[in-house]
């Protein structure tokens, strides 16, 4: 199985937001691993909540998709799914959003350091171009 582009008319809306979350975790202490958010005393929170201000790379998709009110996280998970380290990926058929999301999450709290995340992001950001 290989990538499927999101048709035309969302590809901007799906960059806008890996834009957004690249935006939102730019700065190291934006970024956080083992919980998709936390608040400024380091609590883990849902991302959506109002006291988070630390994200985790896919809690940063949710709280910028639904920040924007579009519907392109599960685009932008697509993308950075593929764009993993094939370690990452799953051999099987990753046909579901909470597999590609614990996927993700698992390197990103793992292995990845704040810079691999940012680069990530843009990997995905150029499979929208």
């Amino acid at each position: 199985m290989s990538y499927t582009k999101p048709p035309k008319e969302n590809r901007d809306r799906v960059l806008n937001t890996l834009c957004a979350a690249h935006d939102l975790i730019f700065p190291p202490h934006y970024w956080t691993q083992g919980a998709e958010a936390r608040d400024g005393g380091g609590k883990e929170v849902m991302p959506l909540d109002e006291s988070a201000v630390k994200f985790c790379l896919v809690g940063a998709l949710r709280y910028t998709s639904h920040k924007a009110k579009n519907d392109t996280c599960l685009d932008a998970l697509d993308a950075l799914y593929w764009s993993l380290p094939p370690e990452y990926q799953d051999d099987g058929e990753p046909n579901r959003a909470t597999k590609k999301a614990q996927l993700i999450a698992e390197w990103n709290d793992g292995v990845a350091e704040h810079q691999d995340v940012l680069e990530l992001i843009n990997k995905a950001k150029d499979l929208m171009r």
